[in-house]
This record gives structure tokens, C-alpha cells and sequence, in this order.
């Protein structure tokens, strides 16, 4: 794969990822397992997760998290406040669950 090639394609996957962190953080995932859907600012955390794992050093991992840095955060923050609606309850839900399941000693 030639060089131009090879920046059109990261350039290309750099511009799929906005809002990537947020529309994972809906995705359905097991009861009981924790954090649990819809997290409030849980876009951000799954970009920072994502951004924090590929820090190996090569220039191709450094040019992706600079695209996650530069274009994903800011976006899946501005998603994530539109989002707060869902998020706020179900994080509510899940602290008054835990808050029962400490009280009755489970």
C-alpha cells in the first residue's frame, strides 16, 4: 500500500469515529456487569479508554489518537450532553440499585 494511500485510509477511519464513544455507550451489555449501559458522559469515557490503550508509540497509533483527541472527544462530549436525558436516569437507577442491594447486605 502506497503512502497516500495509507494517510487516505487513516484519514478516512479518523472521520468515522465521531461520536463513536457515545453510540457504544447505548449498545446493550450484560445485566450486572459494570458500568452499565448509559453512562453519563460514557462516550467520553469510552474515548479516553480507547485513547489511553493505543499509546504504543508507533505513528500510526499517535496519528489516531490525535484524531480521537481532536475530533471525537469534543464531538462525543456535545452528543453526550444531548444524550444527558437517558443517561442521568439510568445512572440514577443503577446507583438506587446498589444503594438497595448494600442495604439488604448483597
Amino acid at each position: 500500500m502506497t503512502l497516500p494511500r495509507r494517510v487516505a485510509t487513516v484519514v478516512v477511519l479518523i472521520l468515522c469515529l465521531p461520536g463513536c464513544g457515545t453510540i457504544t455507550n447505548f449498545r446493550e451489555v450484560p445485566a450486572g456487569s459494570l458500568p452499565g449501559n448509559r453512562q453519563v458522559f460514557g462516550g467520553v469515557r469510552r474515548d479516553i479508554d480507547f485513547v489511553s490503550s493505543y499509546t504504543d508509540g508507533t505513528a500510526l497509533a499517535l496519528l489516531l489518537v490525535a484524531g480521537v483527541i481532536a475530533v471525537d472527544v469534543p464531538l462525543s462530549t456535545a452528543a453526550d450532553v444531548l444524550t444527558l436525558p437517558w443517561t442521568v436516569p439510568a445512572a440514577r437507577a443503577r446507583w438506587c440499585e446498589r444503594k438497595r442491594n448494600e442495604s439488604r447486605g448483597l
